[in-house]
């Protein structure tokens, strides 16, 4: 089943919340849909730094498991379509992560600070070699790295719950919700819906009328 609406998502939802079958939770974000927040520490000239940045994934899947996990969707989802869901309350995390189709890192600073944690100013000499070797080598070269995800506004696309009773695989119920501008491109199951004809258009436009013909 697909909807295009939260409080129908859950009420159809609800009545496995206490439930013992397995629960599978897919979440697939738009396209840059979810920012990856990173921060490394590291060590430079005898000097702690904090080196910041973002990437903005391409393509995210996420994938979860259990009763928490679904619990946790449902609460989420209370009061809120799809479009407008946040990781304000740890949604999703980098280890949830399935694929996310990659990304370039955009540094945003660095900061230096003794051993005693106070921030400090680096001297002529040492902003020469930092801009000899470039920051670039600092966040590749740190100890430490946390990650924190952002989702933006019509970051997420589609979510699939599935619900599967362990003595019968057959019994799986699908329930899916989808963001209202791409509900008509999916089916029932979740599966894209392919386009005849936009697809023969786009043969078309790059092939010529027979896509055959440049094979």
């Amino acid at each position: 089943m697909k909807f295009n609406n939260s409080k129908r998502f859950i009420e159809n939802l609800e009545p496995y919340k206490h439930t013992k079958d397995d629960i599978m939770i897919e979440i697939y974000a738009t396209r840059y849909g979810i920012i990856e927040h990173v921060s490394r520490t590291g060590e430079w000239l005898d000097k702690n730094y904090i080196i910041e940045g973002s990437i903005q994934l391409k393509n995210v899947k996420i994938e979860q498991n259990g009763l928490d996990s679904f619990n946790g969707l449902l609460e989420e989802l209370d009061g809120v379509e799809i479009n407008e869901l946040t990781n304000d309350n740890d949604l999703i995390d980098t280890f949830d992560i399935d694929d996310d189709g990659g990304g370039s890192v955009h540094l945003h600073e660095v900061v230096f600070s003794d051993h005693e944690g106070s921030i400090i100013q680096l001297n002529d000499d040492e902003r020469d070699k930092l801009e000899e070797i470039g920051e670039w080598e600092l966040y590749e070269e740190a100890d430490d790295s946390e990650s924190q995800l952002e989702i933006t506004h019509n970051g997420i696309e589609k979510i699939i719950v599935k619900i599967r009773d362990n003595s019968d695989i057959t019994s799986e119920k699908i329930f899916i919700l989808i963001s209202d501008e791409k509900y008509d491109n999916y089916d029932e199951n979740g599966k894209y819906i392919i386009d005849s004809k936009k697809l023969s258009n786009y043969w078309k436009k790059k092939f010529g009328d027979d896509p055959n013909l440049n094979k």
